[in-house]
């Protein structure tokens, strides 16, 4: 019995390794106040993208019409219980997405420019809206 609890302490390390890179990407669906954003999170800002969903009215951040396609990313962190996402824009002029892992809870910044901040729920996978709920 000693000897699997050596090798099970031993190979602890590289299986937590194993997990964390097993863990990306990481696709979330995001209700932000009204708005509905899809996130891809690899790690890597340039495979990192947020879509917004057609239902997004128009006008306002998360605008379908004007921005229907997935959105790059300027940079991206992710660590065990947050991810931090710069999405554009320099400085303080730029807007951000902080992911709490632990709760769901994601906060959104635009800046100074834009002079706003919203938070939201996100939920693992991209979920699909087909019905009205009112």
């Amino acid at each position: 019995m000693k000897p699997l609890v050596v090798v099970a302490i031993i190979l602890l390390p590289f299986s937590a390794n194993t997990w964390a890179a097993e863990e990306l990407p990481i696709e979330l669906t995001c209700e932000i106040g009204a708005w509905i954003v899809y996130y891809n999170i690899t790690g890597n800002p340039e495979t990192t993208w947020y879509q917004n969903h057609s239902s997004n009215f128009e006008g306002w951040i998360f605008d379908y019409e004007s921005r229907p396609d997935r959105n790059q990313v300027r940079d991206v962190f992710v660590s065990e219980n947050s991810i931090y996402i710069h999405n554009g824009g320099r400085g303080a002029f730029g807007t951000l997405s902080y992911f709490n892992r632990l709760t769901g809870r994601m906060f959104y910044n635009g800046g100074t420019q834009l002079g706003y901040s919203i938070s939201g729920h996100c939920t693992e996978g991209f979920k699909e809206y087909e019905n009205n709920l009112f």
